[in-house]
């Protein structure tokens, strides 16, 4: 039981980083660029712990924790892309029907 809610509560919080990546309008370079770095993620995630600590403000410690923590995970990350990717799909421009073969 406790493991679900640490799943839920993992879920969640890539899902608030997703939300908060598309209401910016930074979906798609987010995208692109962790598609680039998803080969060092893991390396990526453990400089960004070693950096937590050196952090001046709470806030920022408390970002890079999260985000050292989906990068850390390959699964959080590959929902994090996937649910980047679904976005970006559903808010493509529609082609006019003249450019369609």
């Amino acid at each position: 039981m406790a493991n679900q809610h640490w799943l839920d509560r993992e879920d969640q919080e890539t899902a608030s980083a997703a939300t908060w990546l598309q209401e910016r309008g930074l979906a798609g370079p987010a995208f692109l660029f962790l598609q680039t770095l998803r080969p060092l993620s893991f390396i990526l995630g453990q400089g960004l712990t070693f950096l937590h600590p050196m952090l001046p403000l709470k806030r920022w410690q408390q970002q890079t924790g999260r985000a050292a923590a989906i990068f850390c995970d390959r699964s959080r990350l590959e929902g994090l892309l996937a649910a980047l990717e679904t976005h970006l799909l559903n808010h493509l421009p529609a082609q006019d029907k003249e450019n369609t073969p």
